[in-house]
């Protein structure tokens, strides 16, 4: 595909292959694509950061068989539409990647369609996992065009690499370009991360209202297509907030500035239409998150998950799930300053 490396870095092999090995891919918080408008010879581009939960597990072996395979542990389910991505991913790296077949047991999942980068980390979780278990484990980052992600937003595709927060460095594209989600997008070249950072361990909640409209697909294609391009005034807006305050804030670790950014990220560009296509559910939850003294409130991605930063996280806790009873999920969680995990339990001979 486009973009692709030379195959040379695929090949090599450590001596030490791994027999079986358990991996932990995160989920991330996206803030916002900056590039939204028909303007300017670089779209995209994206902001966010890991976070430590929720994660993708995995149990990964040397395949029993010729062919991968992939099941999940109880209670652990995957869609239809997820384990065929996961499958044909598994195919490419063998096909192109000259990668030896695996098992893959799932243990625990990233919920998908939430806004918390579930897709990406799974399918990137794949190619650390089957690189690894056939000793390419340096090498596994020359592989990531094969998931075919990060066609729009490189935030998900590059913390998968080494965490932290990333800001990502679009793609450099002729005007009047389709302005799409990364499922319209495949095939074009993984943004690489202009910027990275690490986050301190700011506490934050997770809150997905859970049968609120999860927009993915088709109807994120349409979404995508009423409410683009944006202005160019917008986006120069975006690029001064980010430039001259939220990437000073991340860098020198400053809280409220880092949440006064965030606050203002909110208010402008695709992010604003974004918000306006949530449900009054996610709004309320919005709200009752500020009013009980969050300092910031962020959709993530599409949403319907909203990252709140706070000092009195439980009394936010409290007050979002009298927002919406029965139907808010919260996790408390931090940012994570490092990629795919892995952890060796043999060696191969």
């Amino acid at each position: 595909p486009s973009g692709a490396p030379p195959p040379s870095p695929w090949v090599h092999r450590s001596a030490h292959p791994a027999a079986e090995l358990d991996v932990t891919a995160h989920g991330r918080v996206h803030l916002g694509l900056l590039q939204m408008s028909d303007d300017f010879s670089v779209c995209n581009m994206g902001v966010g950061f890991a976070v430590e939960h929720p994660r993708w597990r995995l149990r990964v072996t040397r395949a029993r068989a010729a062919r991968d395979s992939v099941t999940c542990a109880a209670p652990t389910a995957l869609s239809d539409e997820l384990l065929v991505e996961a499958r044909c991913v598994l195919a490419r790296l063998s096909d192109d990647g000259g990668l030896s077949p695996v098992d893959i047991e799932i243990l625990e999942a990233i919920p998908p369609h939430v806004g918390l980068g579930s897709k990406t980390a799974l399918l990137c979780a794949l190619v650390r996992a089957k690189a690894e278990v056939a000793g390419m484990r340096a090498g596994w980052t020359h592989l990531r065009h094969l998931t075919g992600r990060g066609g729009t937003s490189g935030v998900g595709i590059n913390v998968a690499v080494s965490g932290g927060f990333v800001l990502d460095s679009g793609h450099r594209e002729a005007p009047h370009r389709t302005l799409a989600p990364s499922s319209a997008r495949s095939g074009r070249p993984v943004p690489i991360a202009a910027g990275r950072w690490e986050l301190p361990p700011w506490p934050l909640l997770l809150v997905t209202v859970t049968d609120a409209t999860k927009r993915f697909g088709e109807e994120e294609r349409v979404f995508f297509g009423q409410n683009l391009p944006v202005e160019r005034t917008e986006v120069e807006r975006l690029a001064a907030i980010v430039l001259f305050e939220l990437l000073p804030a991340v860098a020198a670790g400053g809280y409220e500035p880092f949440t006064h950014a965030v606050r203002q990220l909110q208010e402008i560009g695709f992010k604003a239409r974004e918000w306006s296509g949530q449900d009054q559910r996610v709004r309320d939850v919005r709200r009752a998150a500020l009013e009980s003294g969050a300092d910031c409130v962020a959709l993530t991605s599409m949403g319907p998950t909203v990252a709140v930063f706070g000092r009195q996280l439980d009394t936010v806790a409290e007050a979002v799930r009298a927002a919406a009873p029965g139907r808010v999920e919260v996790i408390r969680t931090f940012p994570r300053n490092q990629g795919i995990g892995t952890a060796r339990r043999g060696a191969g001979r």
